[in-house]
């Protein structure tokens, strides 16, 4: 608003790359001319409308936006569909469980999962045989859990020793040697009944001759669901495993909740679940091999 002369003057403000300078000056010399049919009442502080723009003196000025770049402002869509680029998923991590048979590896598969995906059973036969694979996702994390057949089984049970040792051997390296994207190993598990002895021969074979140490291992100690503390069944045993390096160990229940089930198993059995997921998440590393282990491996 420009007053001159005792008229007031309302402007239209532009913007413009001209000189504002300039474009004062042409205003000032336009408004000497002007003359408005009705004065400012400055003492009563009255609303005055001007000739102009007939509207209210203390209207904001009207103001239009110019591009003064000459180019079409972005567009939200065209953004969008630039960062839009299809990109191929993860495979899912690669974890093959082993032990013994009766060892719970197919009952910790299902406490992983936290829901009957691998058959179990009670018997001292196993219930499982050649190798199966189930797909999971933990914290966002998608991993390929492979159950394995027994081992330490005799002639007359489900899987023969020698059958499931071979039927192991040829997954791991089938696994390792394969150049396909999915294939690969990010983790062995090795599954140990708190009755039992890890057997030393077992992670001999299958973790320092087939895998060359190459692969991080874990351990995981089942039925102890009778353990006020778990954990502490390792620091009593722990000597036992003296001469097998193990990147992580968990000390857990595999058993499953049922009627009746005393209120501090279905806690052991819940932290175990947990335990188990977490052993996983920390301890993959993705599969990462050169030219040379691959021929290696497949000459075997």
């Amino acid at each position: 608003m420009l007053n001159i002369g005792g008229h007031v003057l309302a402007l239209e403000v532009i913007a413009t790359t001209e000189s504002t300078i300039d474009r004062l000056t042409s205003l000032t010399l336009k408004a000497q001319r002007i003359k408005t049919t009705q004065p400012v009442d400055h003492a009563a502080g009255s609303t005055t409308e001007s000739v102009a723009t007939n509207q209210p003196v203390n209207a904001p000025a009207a103001v239009r936006s110019i591009d003064i770049t000459g180019q079409p402002p972005l567009s939200l869509s065209s953004h969008a569909s630039s960062s839009n680029v299809a990109q191929t998923p993860p495979r899912g991590r690669n974890v093959v469980f082993f032990g013994e048979t009766g060892s719970g590896k197919s009952s910790i598969i299902n406490a992983i999962a936290r829901k009957q995906l691998a058959e179990t059973s009670d018997n001292a036969t196993g219930c499982t045989s050649g190798h199966k694979r189930y797909p999971v996702t933990i914290s966002d994390q998608k991993f390929v859990l492979f159950d394995t057949a027994g081992l330490g089984e005799g002639p007359a049970g489900t899987v023969p020793d020698a059958v499931a040792k071979r039927q192991l051997k040829k997954l791991l390296r089938r696994l390792m040697s394969s150049r396909s994207p999915s294939d690969g190993i990010d983790l062995l598990v090795y599954c140990v009944s708190f009755r039992t002895t890890a057997l030393v021969r077992a992670y001999n074979m299958f973790y320092s001759k087939v895998c060359k140490k190459k692969v991080p291992i874990v351990i995981v100690i089942t039925g102890l669901e009778n353990e006020p503390n778990m954990e502490n069944w390792w620091d009593k045993n722990k000597g036992k495993f003296k001469s097998m390096h193990f990147a992580a160990h968990a000390c857990v229940t595999a058993l499953q909740e049922y009627p009746g089930i005393p209120d501090d198993v279905t806690r052991r059995i819940a932290e175990s679940s947990d335990t188990l997921c977490n052993l996983l998440v920390n301890n993959c590393k993705r599969w990462a091999v050169n030219d040379s282990w691959f021929n290696r491996i497949a000459g075997l």
